[in-house]
């Protein structure tokens, strides 16, 4: 049973090279990805390299892209104000609240305690707009970030399955390299007979 087909591919066209992603060239190695969007280093991870290779193709969408990325950097800081605010007025009142309890007059201690809960419960009514805002923010922010991994995904899914309809290598050769080994391993068996 003789099969007459080559054992390896033709080496992929120039306009092929092309218009396969890097990321899954032949010759490429998935852990030697390294972005271009960001300076981001993928490592192994093909998803962020073909969105990598996307985001280069679709201005529109690296454009949105840096646009959320600058977002996230630029108002970080805005945003670490406020928490150091708050975290250094919880710091104060739980501080001290232990340093009330130190009192051993028990009428200054509830005095003490009393002032303290008050000015905490002003302090939180002054702020309380403020809190909604920020947990609104987060609530936004990590919609945002899921939006990007949803289009991510959406647009890698579009390159891996044109990618899977257009490169995949003929079955026929796999075939052929399954009879060669099949007939060596009947040569080998012979000869372990002998």
């Amino acid at each position: 049973m003789a099969v007459a087909i080559a054992g390896c591919s033709a080496p992929m066209s120039e306009r092929a090279q092309q218009e396969v992603p890097a990321a899954l060239q032949e010759g490429h190695i998935v852990q030697d990805i390294k972005g271009s969007f960001s300076g981001r280093g993928y490592a192994d991870d093909l998803v962020e390299a073909l969105f990598a290779e996307a985001l280069e193709r679709d201005t529109a969408l690296r454009t949105l892209i840096r646009d959320v990325d600058r977002q996230h950097r630029t108002h970080a800081d805005s945003i670490e104000a406020h928490q150091r605010f708050e975290d250094n007025n919880r710091a104060y009142y739980e501080a001290a609240l232990a340093h009330a309890d130190r009192l051993s007059d028990s009428l200054e201690r509830d005095e003490q305690r009393g002032r303290l809960r008050q000015s905490e419960a002003r302090y939180a009514a002054a702020v309380a707009d403020a809190r909604e805002s920020g947990r609104r923010y987060d609530a936004i922010r990590a919609r945002t970030t899921e939006l990007v991994e949803l289009i991510k995904l959406q647009r890698t899914l579009e390159i891996m399955e044109r990618y899977q309809r257009t490169e995949r290598p003929d079955d026929r050769v796999l075939e052929a390299e399954l009879n060669r080994i099949k007939a060596l391993e009947q040569r080998l068996r012979a000869a372990a007979q002998e």
